[in-house]
């Protein structure tokens, strides 16, 4: 397989709207400094590893009181539990194994979620996959997404299965939980993870619909607020005139 050099991000692309970037959470991304709501419960979908399982720890060491990871597989949600006790003991945390494909098992995460605290304030869909990845001997890459005719016949079914239906079922069948809920922040993920605890503290209905990026400078985009809400910025559109 043989790669083309990737083409430069334009000066003026969304990565840049809030200078300066960052790579790690810091201020008001840090979760440390966010302080949650009393029995704040969060669930994240697919938080055994990666950016689900660094979301998960930033709710933890930003003192949510109840929190719930779901994975395929239960021993790795319980390997995951073990290292949120670490940074904070006091989390209760409930461990699911879910299909997250399966309307049954997703129905069973919400009935768990139920019994186990009653309520539901915010929702992470971080549960996905991507196409499997095949060896780029040029370029200096050692792996690389596969293209569309170099994978097997159904690998769109399966990607679509996980990534798009499974959504749907989560936000089917968790809204009345959440709605239950008073004031909700519904959110469909450890610098993500720092983000989204900082982004779901508190409603921010002016952010609602636009674009975000977790690398944004949050003193900055909070400075943006009259000019992105009177010019309706970061919103995608096609304009004809």
């Amino acid at each position: 397989m043989s790669t083309e050099a990737l083409p430069k991000r334009p000066a003026n692309s969304g990565a840049q709207f809030c200078p300066p970037q960052h790579h790690s959470p810091e201020g008001p991304t840090d979760p440390v400094n966010t302080k949650l709501p009393p029995n704040f419960t969060v669930l994240v979908a697919g938080g055994s590893r990666g950016i689900g399982l660094g979301i998960a720890q930033s709710y933890a060491l930003a003192n949510v009181t109840n929190l719930i990871i779901s994975s395929r597989t239960l021993s790795t949600c319980e390997d995951a539990a073990r290292s949120i006790v670490k940074l904070n003991p006091r989390v209760k945390i409930l461990c699911q194994e879910c299909d997250v494909t399966s309307d049954q098992q997703v129905q069973d995460l919400v009935e768990a979620v139920r019994k186990g605290f009653g309520r539901l304030d915010v929702l992470v869909i971080n549960a996905g996959s991507s196409t499997a990845l095949t060896e780029v001997r040029e370029g200096g890459l050692k792996d690389w997404p596969r293209g569309m005719i170099e994978g097997p016949s159904n690998e769109l079914e399966r990607l679509w299965k996980i990534n798009v239906n499974a959504a749907f079922l989560l936000q089917h069948y968790f809204l009345p939980l959440l709605e239950e809920t008073r004031d909700v922040l519904i959110d469909s993920p450890s610098l993500c993870g720092g983000f989204l605890v900082w982004l779901t503290k508190e409603k921010r209905q002016w952010l609602s619909g636009r674009y975000l990026d977790a690398r944004w400078d949050i003193p900055t985009l909070l400075s943006k607020k009259e000019e992105i809400t009177s010019k309706d910025l970061l919103k995608l559109r096609m304009a004809l005139d």
